[in-house]
C-alpha cells in the first residue's frame, strides 16, 4: 500500500472518528435536556428560532459589579429601537420626554430578539404611550432584582427626565438561582458566582462564547470542552474561599430589592 493511501485512511479514519465523538456530545445533550447543535449553523437552544450565542443581541462579558452585561459591540439591531450602552432606547436618546426605565430579566430584555421575534411588551408600551412618554430598557437575560438595583443606583440619577421604573422580576429570584443559597449569602451577600471567583483568584474569568474553527465544526464538542474546562474550573474557584459565618443568614434577592 503507498503512502498516499495509508495517509488518506488514516485521516478518514480520524475524521469518522471525530464524527462519531460529536454524534456522541450531540446525543448527550439531547439526553441532559439541551438541544443539539448543528456544525456551521448558527443555533440557539430554541426549536423555532436558531440564533449563535455569539450573536451581538445575545453574548455577554463579564462585568466586575452588575455580573454580565451585553456584549453587543454596537452590532444588535433590536426591533422598534436602538442600543446605547447596556439599555435600548425605542426613541431618540436626546428627546425631552419622560422617561420610564424597565428593569428585568430575559422576559423583559430588548436585545433578545430570539424571544417573540423582539416583539417585546417594553416595545408595546413604548407604542401605547405614542410620543408622549420615552421607554428605556434596561432589562439583561440573568439578571435578579440584586442587579436591578445595582443598576438603578449607577445609572438612574444620570438619565433626565427619569419619572418611573418599572421592575418585572421572577425566576431569577429563586434563592438557588446561582449557587446554594446558604453559602453564596454567607460568603459573598452582594456577588454572583462568577464575581467572587475572580475577586478571589484575582483571574478574569472571560464568558464570552468562542467562534473559532473548533466550535463551528465541533459544536456538541466544543460545549462539552467548554463545560470540562471553563466551568469546571470556574466552579473549583467558586468553591474555594467560601467562609460561613454563623450570624448571617441566607437572604434572597427579593427581600435585599425590597
Amino acid at each position: 500500500m503507498s503512502w498516499t493511501k495509508l495517509i488518506g485512511m488514516n485521516l478518514l479514519v480520524g475524521l469518522l472518528l471525530v464524527s462519531f465523538v460529536e454524534f456522541g456530545a450531540a446525543v448527550t445533550r439531547t439526553v441532559i435536556g439541551k438541544s443539539a447543535l448543528i456544525p456551521f449553523v448558527k443555533t440557539f437552544n430554541s426549536p423555532d428560532y436558531r440564533l449563535s450565542s455569539s450573536h451581538p443581541c445575545i453574548e455577554m462579558k463579564t462585568d466586575v459589579l452588575l455580573s454580565h452585561i451585553p456584549n453587543h459591540r454596537g452590532k444588535c439591531e433590536p426591533r422598534g429601537g436602538k442600543v446605547h450602552g447596556e439599555y435600548v432606547y425605542y426613541r431618540e436618546i436626546t428627546s425631552k420626554n419622560p422617561k420610564i426605565l424597565v428593569l428585568g430579566g430575559s422576559t423583559s430584555s430588548g436585545f433578545y430578539q430570539h424571544f417573540s421575534d423582539g416583539f417585546t411588551w417594553p416595545l408595546f408600551l413604548q407604542k401605547k404611550f405614542a410620543d408622549d412618554v420615552d421607554i428605556i430598557n434596561g432589562a439583561v437575560g440573568g439578571y435578579s432584582s440584586t442587579q436591578e438595583l445595582y443598576k438603578f443606583i449607577k445609572d438612574g440619577p444620570r438619565i433626565n427626565k427619569l419619572s418611573l421604573v418599572i421592575s418585572l422580576s421572577g425566576i431569577n429570584e429563586l434563592s438557588d438561582y446561582q449557587g446554594e443559597p446558604e453559602a453564596r449569602s454567607n460568603a459573598h451577600p452582594f456577588l454572583s458566582g462568577v464575581q467572587f471567583a475572580m475577586n478571589n483568584s484575582q483571574r478574569w474569568i472571560d464568558q464570552r462564547t468562542g467562534s473559532n474553527i473548533f466550535f463551528k465544526a465541533l459544536p456538541n464538542l466544543a460545549s462539552a470542552a467548554a463545560f470540562l474546562v471553563k466551568d469546571r474550573k470556574r466552579l473549583n474557584l467558586e468553591v474555594k474561599g467560601h467562609q460561613k459565618i454563623a450570624s448571617m443568614k441566607a437572604l434572597p434577592s427579593d427581600e435585599r430589592w425590597e
